[in-house]
This record gives C-alpha cells, sequence and structure tokens, in this order.
C-alpha cells in the first residue's frame, strides 16, 4: 500500500543519514505496478486482469507498468554502481 512504501522510505532516508558517517549507504527501491505473473493467479479472468492493468497503465506518468528486469537491474545498480545515489 502507499502508506507502507512511505514508510519504508522514511525509514531508508533516516537510516542514510544515521549510518553516512560509517561510510554505510542506504537506498530504497519503491516501484510503481509491475507485470508479474501473479496477475494472472490473483484473476483468472483475463478480461479483469486487462482492465486493472490499463488502469494501472493510465495512473503511471510514463504510461506503462514496469517488468521484474527493471526492478533487478535498478537494484544491481543501487547494490554495485551506484556511489552517490
Amino acid at each position: 500500500s502507499g502508506a507502507t512504501k512511505a514508510a519504508l522510505r522514511s525509514f531508508a532516508r533516516t537510516f542514510a543519514v544515521e549510518l553516512a558517517p560509517r561510510g554505510i549507504r542506504v537506498n530504497a527501491v519503491s516501484p510503481g505496478p509491475i507485470d508479474t505473473p501473479t496477475w494472472d493467479k490473483s484473476f483468472p479472468d483475463k478480461a479483469t486482469v486487462a482492465h486493472i492493468t490499463g488502469q494501472m497503465r493510465e495512473a503511471n506518468p510514463m504510461q506503462r507498468v514496469g517488468t521484474r528486469e527493471e526492478v533487478a537491474n535498478a537494484v544491481l545498480f543501487l547494490a554495485f554502481d551506484a556511489t552517490y545515489t
């Protein structure tokens, strides 16, 4: 939910400030709607999946849903390549 994501982002910001003097970076990944097989299992009716996906797509500034690979790439970047993010 939105409240849960906001709480996790708040924890990440607090931990980032607290741990920075020790050289520890803290980041959080908070993706929007991601296309996963869970949708098909949660909503066996394909029309329902298409309707919900369409609503999510319209509500997203990029007008699309993300992929699992995009989230994985963001996590890998933050874990290994990001030095000032």
